[in-house]
């Protein structure tokens, strides 16, 4: 699939690329849809707070929901990250956060012509044959150079604003 022009959401639309399918024989295929976690890991006290018995530690994404999405883990994540930062700021004796904006705002989408498409810098891996029979990293990083380029890559965020 490849990204098509953007449409009156913001979205770009995905356009399937004619030939690009192909067939991989392997002998073992793992399917990762998510983990249950392990029965010694701390139990959860609240679901909408995510914090765990132990009061410094909070949870989330499957280790709460069970198998689940990839949105669902982010946003259990954004969650998590309120949670923390209300429990921080209540430990502090600062009121919890509230954006300061009162009403909301228009903000215009950025048109197609205005952004500069950059592909995606590949992350370097180690080799197949490196790869067997111990824990070695797979993705090595990026290069500064490399690092630098892809934070420099639009990737349409337009805007942060707290509802």
């Amino acid at each position: 699939m490849k990204l098509g022009k953007f449409d009156q959401s913001g979205r770009r639309k995905p356009l399937p690329i004619q030939g690009s399918e192909f067939t991989l024989n392997v002998d073992t295929l793992i399917v990762a849809i998510g983990q249950r976690p392990d029965d010694l890991f701390e139990k959860i006290i609240e679901e909408i707070k995510l914090q765990t018995t132990n009061l410094k530690l909070f949870a989330g994404g499957d280790i709460v929901s069970g198998p689940s999405t990839v949105v669902k883990a982010i946003a259990s994540g954004h969650q998590a990250a309120e949670e923390i930062d209300k429990a921080i700021r209540t430990k502090n004796g600062e009121p919890p956060y509230k954006p300061p904006l009162e009403e909301k705002i228009e903000i215009p989408l950025i048109i197609d012509e205005n952004i500069t498409e950059l592909p995606q810098a590949r992350m370097p891996k180690l080799v197949i044959s490196k790869r067997i029979n111990n824990f070695k990293e797979v993705e090595l990083g990026f290069t500064r150079e490399k690092a630098i380029y892809e934070a420099e890559r639009c990737l349409r965020c337009d805007a942060e604003i707290e509802e």
